[in-house]
């Protein structure tokens, strides 16, 4: 019973601590509360949390005071330490004022109330004139195109009473800077703006600078400041020409070049493209080599080119029809050449079975077509023919039929006949036809050996041959 008791007491005292205990506290010392009209008031604020962590609002009279900062984020069991700003507001008279602040913890619903003291006076003004309160801000786009003047637009307003004969302006960067004067002599609220312009180089490389705006004054130096930072952005500017370097005789040979410049401060890769033809492709080469694509467009060649800022790559295209030329030429000779030393004289034979049964083919009529298919005149022909030992040549003699000059016989070479012709006119043509029978019966087919033609054209012996002849049974 005894150890109940004192169980239940002990329980009792740690509700209660609990009850009497706060989530944080706040302590605050005055650093400056004595201030010039719509000047600013600092206070040490130091705040102590419990275990949990907390985020804590701060307010005051909206109408009158301008609070900085309005929320502190706090951490569990932790101390935290900041400056609080108290601006009075251009309706706040000129005397000594008490300021309820609340202190309102946003999850523990807890609120702590202070007051502390701040006095509006001229009291500084009178012994020491105003001190320096100029309010600096500046307008920088945090991207620069190097193409475009960079603006920095400068906005000043005068906080109080204090007029300034000589304010200096100084705008600085690595990439330029500028100095200007002029003067707030219209008191509290006076405003001055003015846009700076600056041209930057086209070429500037891509990458971050900083830039710096300080408000100065012969007396106190720099009263006012502002530092930031801008980027001058990349950009790739490709430009592309075309140069006839060389053009030959009727441009047979012509070297082409295609000019690819990066005139922006980027580096850039394209695929250009040169539209050929088939033709065209065979008698062209190109340094560098390209890759030939075809498209519903037609056929074209592309490259992959990286051209770096400021430079320019050159890709070089020749065109030489000279092989084709030669080519044709060529032809064109072998043709002239042709019809210069070809024979004048064709010479054809054709065999045709006149007698034959079932045992096979016994007779036979041959016929030897000769034609002059030249402008000129030839002479003295000499028509040879020689039939095998198979076969016997039959004479026969029909009106219009040329006779043989001259047949031979021959163990080795068999039948030899001769026709002699004085002349053929151009164009002119002969017929010699004669009929030959097979000593035996022949079944399949027989070749019949080529027949020789000699004749003089001019002033020359040449020789043409006929062809070897086939009858099939």
């Amino acid at each position: 019973m005894h150890k109940r008791l004192i169980i239940g007491i002990g329980i009792l005292f740690i509700i209660a601590f609990s009850a009497t205990a706060t989530a944080f506290e706040v302590d605050i010392k005055a650093i400056n509360n004595t201030v010039l009209p719509l000047e600013s008031a600092t206070y040490e604020v130091t705040i102590t949390s419990d275990g949990q962590g907390e985020v804590v609002n701060i307010r005051a009279d909206a109408s009158s005071w301008i609070l900085t900062p309005q929320a502190v984020n706090l951490k569990g069991n932790t101390t935290t330490a900041f400056d609080l700003t108290i601006t009075p507001r251009s309706t706040v008279g000129l005397h000594n004022h008490i300021i309820p602040l609340e202190f309102i913890g946003m999850r523990s619903g807890e609120v702590i109330k202070e007051e502390v003291f701040l006095s509006v006076s001229l009291d500084l003004f009178i012994k020491s004139g105003y001190a320096p309160n100029i309010d600096l801000q500046v307008t920088a786009t945090e991207q620069a195109d190097p193409r475009q003047p960079y603006e920095v637009a400068v906005f000043l307003r005068n906080n109080n009473p204090r007029v300034y004969d000589e304010l200096t302006i100084t705008v600085t960067s690595d990439l330029f800077s500028e100095e200007f004067t002029t003067s707030l002599k219209g008191g509290p609220q006076y405003t001055f703006r003015k846009s700076f312009y600056y041209d930057l180089d086209d070429d500037e490389a891509p990458g971050w600078h900083d830039l710096g705006v300080t408000v100065s004054t012969a007396q106190h130096g720099v009263i006012a400041e502002d530092h930031s930072s801008y980027e001058v952005i990349g950009y790739p500017d490709l430009s592309m020409n075309r140069e006839i370097r060389h053009k030959g005789f009727l441009g047979i040979k012509k070297v082409e070049v295609i000019i690819l410049a990066n005139n922006g401060n980027k580096q850039l890769t394209t695929t250009p493209s040169y539209a050929v033809g088939l033709l065209e492709d065979a008698f062209m080469s190109a340094d560098p080599q390209g890759t030939v694509t075809k498209d519903e467009r037609g056929r074209s060649i592309t490259w992959d080119v990286t051209v770096q800022p400021g430079e320019a790559v050159e890709i070089t295209l020749t065109k030489n029809y000279w092989p084709l030329i030669i080519l044709i030429i060529l032809i064109i000779l072998i043709i002239i050449a042709y019809y210069r030393f070809r024979s004048p004289i064709i010479a054809l034979k054709e065999a045709q079975v006149t007698m034959s049964d079932k045992e096979g083919m016994s007779e036979m009529k041959v016929r030897i077509f000769i034609k002059n298919r030249s402008r000129h005149a030839v002479s003295k022909l000499k028509v040879i023919d020689r039939v095998p030992h198979i076969a016997e040549l039959l004479s026969h003699a029909h009106l219009g039929t040329l006779q043989p000059t001259k047949v031979t016989k021959s163990e080795k070479r068999g039948t030899i006949a001769r026709w002699e012709i004085d002349g053929l006119e151009p164009y002119e043509e002969r017929i010699i036809s004669y009929k030959i029978k097979s000593k035996l019966k022949i079944i399949g087919r027989m070749s019949l050996p080529e027949t020789k033609v000699k004749f003089e054209s001019r002033g020359h012996e040449r020789v043409t041959m006929s062809g070897p002849s086939v009858i099939v049974q």
